[in-house]
């Protein structure tokens, strides 16, 4: 609890500090306590972008005038570049009264607003206005001046990454995807979650607003490329931060905007594509979107077979034990829309998705499980048929009024499921390895005279399963927000209500034999059922923000927060009725087995209360400083009420917590010319074991696998330190150098872990949740970019990533299982080189990862291994509309004990498009795996064991895909553009 009184600590200083500021700042405002400042921005309607430069005056009703200022601010980077806003400030008396805004800007008509100056508070000292939104002059258009200059592919704009798509070489008729995955510290990993510079990037967004919610693979799939114009990557305020216009706790996204190019924000886009390939591979998608100034509707559809992700011409860290398994159908389609007004008053948007997938995997895994006594082997057979169905609808309507001093959204959703599955495993462990062995020598082993394998094998498993479900869950979240009259305050009321059902019915034939024997078998047919399954959530909270002064805020927050989860599951033994068709309810409740049925009723009710502190300098000599303290004291009340056969137990937990929120607690320094960025960050955040876990129970619905509770279970304390640091150069207007670094230490106190007790007579596994001390981790990474060459041609990147770790289980062979730990080393450092001249572009690379593992444990065999990749690709405009794209790699695999795992691949992937009728069309030819040099075999290595895999699938074949697209632009957004 050490780190917890220094959290406290940090706080009572952070808190002790205010007075003495805002004593300081009182003095320096006394001059000014007569005035009040006036703030806003000026926009043109059609496009909505800043309008720099217009000057705006404020008049009396009688048109004399009270100020006038330029809507105007600049800001520099480096020494290079300067951006220029529209933001205005008038400081006029704080004097009640009628007013009128006049806008004038060259090319545009004069624009003139009523403007109310009223209710003025005393500590009140700025008030916004709302966004001004001029028309431009009707002209006629003389004619367009063609200029080239060398294209910038990055760069800062403030806090804003913003990326030039058009300056990276991507092959024709790639969607969003492919450009995203080119960017410079850009990173889409294997589970889709998109990360720059190390940093994980909550919301993809169009043109700053969401499209599909929080679906980020329909927005990567579906939008062309040659859609966008850049793609902005910074800290989104949300509606209740835009409305104050400060940034508050909890309220700001880590966001990436992908911005379209002018055609295609005004009139309806279509991008529809098609194809066939080897092996019976297919694809089909549509894609449309009607866009206005105010309103978006977008319309998709995609079905394929291909289950890939892979592209030719991509340099990226795709892996062939990152292939994906099995023959997958999808199937889906969807549709989006948001609306608003000119003047941002009110905004609505929602979604409806339809999707559905089959897939067909065939899996046979051969493991060596490391124990201390001597290796198992184990053996498995698997097949699986999967279908799956889901809807989903979610929505969002907000509005506040003209004069920003009430706001309110509401989010309704609705999810459905379904699924019907089919699965086939048969498996066995030997305590020797076994040479030949197939799934038939298993099933049929003990009526064959296989006397070897026979007298080696400890347990056989045969499992025959089907099972369906549904389920759904709804729910409704609203706030409400009013700003306090006479002055900066502000009141805000959350409020969420989510109910969930389930249901989920399966079927198990399951024969299980143990050693060499038949005799000693189990065969048991299972009927299981879990319904309904009830869960549901309110939660209300109330929260208060008070601004004493310029750059300091206070925030008291208090949630009550109210959860139900009610769950019924019953296994019947079917093997006790001599037929199980036309069984009805009755005659099941006579075959119920007890001891692994069970009803659960859990209950919590959390009190908590979130004080916050914001202070934030911007503009200074010293930079811009950004401090910011959030702990959350929670009271939380959980109980459970458990019955499993002889089992009716209660159990009550009470617990106080003082936690961090994630990333909402730090400390954020930064300088420009140069650019320098500093982060300290302070993470602690508690771990409630589950209730269930501590029930003292025993679970053996599958023999091989049982579960044990454990009563004396504490709470596990996640911590995490961070450290990093970022910097930026431009040297001239071609080079460019950015530079992070980052450290993070992680430790965790009391960690929860399922830790088991190995029978090697049987082979069964007995499972139990522990506590255990002395988890920890340490991470280090460093990304650099550098753009050099007379034109920036050239990019140089490295990303090293490392992570030193400390990870403790439980485990026992033939007693009681005892506390062992696995040291664990990573490094990652990924080495690009890239050049681009005109339109052809060549990108090298070198992927090295080194993995050492080791333990104290007894028989445990240290792992030293060590893969690299080399990767060669290239994108190249060809003559007469032709492109090729492709890549070349070799991937090797070094330093393990088993020869089989030390491998080389060496891959060959290529695609060539042809574009006709003036881009529209573009005819695409992919073939991967052109030297047939990959299998269906990966290899994996643990502290556990050696597992070797063998899946159903297709790693090579051809694709022919056309593609073709339509935009239209009324007449009058062209005039505009």
């Amino acid at each position: 609890m050490n780190t917890l009184n220094n959290i406290i600590k940090i706080f009572t200083v952070l808190v002790m500090m205010l007075p003495a500021h805002s004593v300081l700042s009182a003095q320096g405002q006394s001059d000014n306590k007569d005035k009040i400042g006036l703030m806003g921005k000026v926009y043109d309607r059609m496009t909505s972008h800043e309008l720099p430069g217009a000057i705006v005056t404020l008049l009396r009703s009688d048109s004399s005038e009270v100020a006038q200022c330029k809507a105007l601010s600049r800001t520099m980077y480096g020494s290079e570049r300067i951006e220029e806003h529209s933001d205005f400030y008038l400081r006029v008396p704080k004097v009640n009264g009628d007013y009128i805004l006049r806008v004038t800007h060259e090319g545009y008509d004069t624009l003139y607003v009523d403007y109310k100056l009223k209710n003025l508070g005393r500590r009140e000292r700025e008030r916004l206005v709302n966004g001004l939104y001029m028309s431009r002059h009707t002209t006629r258009k003389l004619g367009e001046i063609t200029f080239t200059a060398t294209k910038v592919k990055f760069y800062n704009r403030g806090d804003t990454l913003v990326y030039n798509a058009d300056a990276f070489q991507l092959p024709e008729g790639s969607m969003l995807d492919a450009l995203i995955k080119k960017l410079p510290g850009v990173e889409i990993r294997d589970n889709g979650q998109i990360y720059v510079n190390g940093k994980f990037v909550e919301s993809l967004l169009l043109n700053g607003k969401d499209l599909f919610g929080s679906n980020k693979n329909l927005m990567l799939d579906n939008i062309g490329a040659y859609t966008v114009k850049t793609v902005e990557v910074y800290d989104k305020r949300g509606d209740r931060s835009e409305f104050l216009n400060r940034d508050l706790p909890g309220d700001i996204r880590y966001v990436m905007d992908v911005k379209l190019n002018k055609e295609y924000m005004a009139g309806t886009m279509l991008n529809v594509e098609g194809g066939i390939g080897t092996s019976d591979r297919y694809l089909g998608r549509v894609f449309a979107m009607r866009y206005t100034n105010n309103s978006r509707i977008t319309l998709y559809g995609n079905v394929n077979n291909l289950n890939d992700s892979r592209k030719p011409g991509e340099n990226n860290t795709w892996t062939p034990d990152k292939m994906p398994s099995g023959v997958r159908t999808e199937r889906n389609g969807g549709i989006d829309y948001s609306a608003d007004n000119p003047l941002h008053t009110w905004d609505v948007s929602g979604n409806v998705q339809v999707s559905h997938t089959s897939s067909n995997e065939d899996v046979t895994i051969n493991r060596t499980n490391f124990l201390p006594g001597g290796n198992t082997y184990y053996y498995v057979y698997n097949t699986a048929r999967n279908k799956n169905l889901a809807v989903s609808t979610s929505h969002r309507f907000y509005m506040r009024n003209l004069g920003k001093t009430v706001q309110f959204s509401v989010s309704p959703y609705f999810n459905y499921r379904k699924n019907d599955d089919l699965g086939d495993n048969v498996a066995a462990t030997f305590d020797s390895e076994q040479q030949e062995i197939d799934k038939s020598l298993i099933e049929g082993i003990y009526e064959s005279s296989a006397g070897s394998m026979r007298s080696a094998i400890v347990n056989r498993s045969i499992d025959r399963a089907k099972s369906n479900g549904t389920g759904y869950d709804t729910g409704l979240s609203f706030y409400s927000g009013l700003s306090i009259p006479g002055g900066p305050d502000y009141i805000e009321i959350n409020g969420e209500a989510q109910m969930t059902r389930r249901r989920l019915d399966r079927f198990s034939s399951l024969g299980i034999d143990y050693g060499s024997g038949p005799e000693s078998s189990q065969s048991l047919n299972r009927k299981f059922r879990e319904q309904p399954v009830r869960d549901m959530r309110l939660k209300g909270k109330l929260s208060y923000f008070y601004f004493p002064v310029n750059g300091v805020s206070l925030q008291l927050d208090y949630d009550l927060e109210w959860k139900k989860s009610r769950k019924l599951s019953e296994m019947y033994r079917l093997e006790a009725l001599s037929s199980v068709d036309g069984t009805r309810d009755e005659e099941l409740e006579s075959i119920l087995d007890p001891g692994n049925s069970y009803v659960s009723d859990a209950r919590d009710m959390i009190h908590r209360i979130v004080p916050t502190l914001v202070f934030q300098k911007k503009n200074t000599k010293a930079g811009n400083i950004w401090i910011q303290a959030r702990f959350p004291v929670s009271m939380i009340h959980r109980t459970l009420d458990y019955r499993r056969g002889k089992i009716d137990t209660a159990i009550v937990s009470n617990t106080a917590t003082v936690s961090t929120d994630l990333m909402n607690t730090f400390v954020q320094w930064k300088l420009r010319n140069p650019a320098h960025t500093l982060f300290l960050s302070i993470d602690f955040k508690p771990e409630l074991p589950s209730l269930v876990d501590m029930v003292d129970m025993r679970d053996d619905i599958d023999p091989l696998n049982i579960y044990e509770g454990n009563s004396g279970l504490k709470n596990a304390y996640n911590q995490s330190y961070g450290l990093s640091w970022s910097y930026e150069k431009m040297f001239g207007g071609s080079k460019q150098f950015y530079n992070t670094l980052s450290f993070y230490y992680k430790p965790v106190a009391n960690a929860l872990t399922r830790g088991y007790r190995y029978d090697s007579a049987t082979g069964v596994r007995t499972y139990k949740t522990y506590n255990v001390s002395g988890n920890r981790s340490i991470e280090a990474n460093h990304n650099f970019f550098l753009y050099f060459g007379n034109r920036g041609q050239f990019v140089l990147s490295n990303i090293l990533n490392g992570t030193w770790s400390n990870v403790g289980d439980y485990i026992g062979e033939d007693s009681e299982p005892m506390r062992q730990s696995v040291k664990n080393f990573f490094l990652n450092d990924r080495l690009g080189l890239q050049c681009q001249i005109g339109r052809q572009s060549i990108t090298a690379s070198i992927d090295l990862t080194r993995r050492n593992t080791s333990s104290s444990r007894a028989g445990f065999t240290p792992i030293h291994a060590t893969n690299i990749n080399y990767s060669l690709s290239g994108v190249f405009k060809l003559p007469c509309n032709f492109g090729l794209s492709t890549d070349l790699n070799l991937y090797t695999r070094r330093g393990y004990m088993d020869e089989m795992m030390n491998t080389t691949d060496f891959v060959w992937n290529a695609g060539v498009t042809y574009t006709a009728a003036k881009g529209a069309l573009v005819f695409m030819l992919d073939g991967f795996d052109l030297l047939h040099q990959l299998n269906n075999v990966t290899y994996a290595v643990n502290a556990q064991g050696r597992t070797e895999t063998y899946r159903n699938i297709l790693p090579r074949y051809l694709l022919l895909h056309i593609q073709y697209r339509f935009n239209f632009m009324p007449k009058k957004a062209k005039s505009r553009l």
